[in-house]
């Protein structure tokens, strides 16, 4: 019998697949040293990761928005130990607050003189039924998980269009979560806004011709274990264990460079949500009720900080 090697056809077919594979290697598209990141929500759980993993691959400058103001020495001593060259700046601001946010934009932008990379990530949930939400607490998580984006995103915009012909260079990322496809009880604070957010972004990945040239990814993780989701104890867990928030923070990073448009982790939710999609609705309300809204009864997550930050 004739062997697989030397036959020509076999060895037609295992050059094909070789080149496949090295054709699905993602191409790397590696930032300048000199480049800007900012990120939202930057001093501790997957947004300090973030910070790192920029660090890590030679980012020497990054600006960082949060009202942790007391973890932002911290988060400059840990980005140093990466990388002794990082600069790191943070700013206070409240990003529900339209005036604060406009006038720490300003002030990032006379620090660094533009943003190239910007990374929306912050985020809050209080895991409290609907009829535990008084209207302005629902109201404050619409406006830190969403209207924050859309109005950072405008003043980003308006930033490069006076100051550039085109996007081109610049990377917008939207940190959206698995809350964004699936929704669970206790948790209608934060998966309405990140449905509000998904349907922001595919709308803005339809009219990215009045952007040229500028770089759109979105990403929905799974829960990770940072902090926001402590307490929450889905049966799921044993099937979809908890997304590592270093380990996600490296895919996100990874992602990023290889401008990836939207991205999954883990990568089977996107399938699973079409398949849930698909099942009637009573079926549907109880494996997603079982599978993680139970897990909501345990639910503690960070509780809420005020910011300390006032204007004159």
């Amino acid at each position: 019998m004739e062997s697989y090697l030397t036959n020509p056809f076999s060895l037609l077919l295992i050059a094909i697949l070789f080149v496949i594979l090295i054709l699905r290697q993602p191409k790397i598209h590696p930032l300048r040293k000199d480049s800007v990141v900012l990120i939202t929500g930057g001093v501790q759980g997957l947004g300090k990761q973030i910070a790192k993993e920029f660090a890590r691959s030679g980012v020497t400058r990054i600006a960082i928005i949060d009202i942790r103001e007391d973890l932002a020495k911290d988060l400059e001593r840990e980005l140093k130990e990466v990388n002794p060259k990082c600069q790191m700046r943070y700013f206070n601001c409240d990003i529900s607050n339209q005036e604060q946010l406009k006038e720490t934009f300003k002030a990032i932008i006379q620090n660094f003189g533009t943003v190239n990379l910007l990374i929306n990530n912050a985020a809050r949930t209080l895991g409290k039924r609907i009829s535990d939400l008084s209207f302005d607490t629902y109201r404050k998580t619409l406006d830190i998980n969403f209207l924050s984006i859309v109005h950072l995103n405008s003043l980003w915009f308006q930033h490069i269009k006076s100051t550039q012909q085109n996007f081109k260079g610049y990377q917008l990322v939207h940190i959206n979560s698995i809350g964004g496809t699936i929704t669970s009880s206790q948790n209608a604070d934060y998966c309405s806004s990140k449905f509000a957010l998904k349907a922001y972004t595919d709308t803005l990945r339809q009219e990215l011709d009045d952007y040229p040239g500028l770089m759109l990814t979105n990403f929905y993780p799974y829960f990770i274990n940072t902090g926001l989701y402590e307490g929450f104890k889905p049966l799921a867990r044993f099937l979809i264990p908890t997304l590592n928030q270093e380990a996600t923070a490296k895919k996100i990073h990874d992602s990023i460079l290889a401008h990836k448009k939207e991205v999954y982790i883990w990568w089977f939710i996107e399938y699973m949500r079409v398949v849930i999609d698909l099942v009637p609705l009573g079926v549907r309300n109880f494996l997603v009720q079982r599978l993680m809204g139970d897990g909501m009864r345990t639910f503690v997550g960070r509780g809420e900080v005020i910011s300390q930050k006032k204007l004159d």
